[in-house]
């Protein structure tokens, strides 16, 4: 069994490369894991850091559990880690990006699945993280802190 593999598109720099998660624990492949932390970089400073393991392993388990709901097709990363300038640059253009938000400690990901309306989305990923929860127009954000729920 090779694991499941899940294809990443980043919606911001059109970078493309597939995920290969092991099975047990939804942990990444340690092959991987440096080109995943180079997928999610901060792309408007062309920083990486290196990606919590605990919020790949609950985007994973998202997306296992879409796939036996019959979605099917590529993850659009719309957000990942974010340096404090990258966030502080947003903030200043009235984005609604928290001011000590856990995208630059690399603990969130903001993304979608296209074919899958924004809602079921966020109801799937709401019952699947132990982290924070949040629901936007074209995404959802997850992370690994404290549970929380919130419509952006």
């Amino acid at each position: 069994d090779s694991g499941l593999e899940i294809p990443l598109l980043n919606a911001n720099t059109g970078d493309r490369m597939t995920a290969i998660f092991d099975n047990v624990g939804l942990s990444v492949a340690p092959r991987h894991k440096e080109q995943l932390d180079w997928f999610f970089r901060d792309w408007r400073q062309n920083e990486i850091r290196a990606m919590a393991p605990e919020t790949l392993g609950i985007l994973a388990d998202v997306i296992a559990t879409a796939r036996r709901q019959g979605w099917e097709g590529e993850v659009r990363m719309h957000s990942g880690y974010r340096s404090r300038k990258t966030n502080e640059q947003l903030r200043s253009r009235g984005i609604g990006a928290a001011r000590n938000s856990l995208h630059i400690q690399a603990r969130a990901i903001d993304f979608s699945l296209p074919g899958m309306d924004m809602e079921t989305l966020h109801k799937l990923t709401a019952d699947r993280a132990t982290g924070g929860v949040g629901l936007y127009r074209s995404f959802v954000h997850v992370d690994n802190g404290p549970q929380r729920r919130w419509w952006g």
